[in-house]
């Protein structure tokens, strides 16, 4: 049994079905699933006041427990008005001393992102709550590939790519965000 701890950093979850059906379906497979009460939670098109998505995100570097997944519930936006103000420290040391497996995309991303440049922790672009675990019939490639990837140690690319390029060269580079 996994245990799933539910975060909302950006906007307000507008399918209240599909995270009750992503809940009720992460709990019939036999996980435990917890912070539910950002479900419902709304300030104008946000899951909430800045503050309290804020502190969604900063008690992750105390959150008890081994092992736990931490899943966005939803993308849009929000999440890019925190970062000035994350425990960015708190949240590396927790990462450090016993790892939380998050994942998440869209909007969540730019927490990702600054987690990586802070401390170089490693996240997961991945399902969440609503739009993926709360789909009306939930995609077996998706089930499949997420637990497949919280359970490898090591990535199972080879790290080369193959194929062609577009015919063209561009430089790349320059940092994508800093706090």
């Amino acid at each position: 049994m996994s245990q799933f701890y539910l975060v909302a950093p950006s906007g307000y979850c507008i399918n209240q079905q599909a995270a009750a059906r992503g809940v009720e379906r992460l709990q019939q497979a036999g996980h435990e699933v917890a912070h539910q009460q950002v479900i419902p939670r709304r300030q104008q098109r946000f899951a909430g006041t800045e503050h309290e998505r804020l502190a969604d995100i900063n008690q992750l570097a105390k959150l008890p427990g081994r092992n736990r997944i931490v899943l966005a519930v939803r993308g849009g936006y929000g999440a890019s008005r925190l970062l000035p103000h994350i425990d960015w420290q708190g949240l590396v040391a927790r990462q450090q001393r016993d790892p939380l497996l998050i994942c998440g995309h869209s909007d969540f991303t730019a927490i990702q992102s600054g987690l990586l440049a802070m401390g170089n922790v490693i996240t997961f672009s991945g399902p969440m709550l609503a739009g993926n675990f709360g789909a009306e019939t939930l995609d077996p490639f998706t089930e499949h590939h997420f637990w497949q990837a919280l359970r490898q140690r090591n990535s199972p690319s080879n790290g080369r790519a193959k194929g062609r390029t577009a015919g063209w060269k561009a430089p790349c580079g320059g940092e994508i965000w800093r706090c």
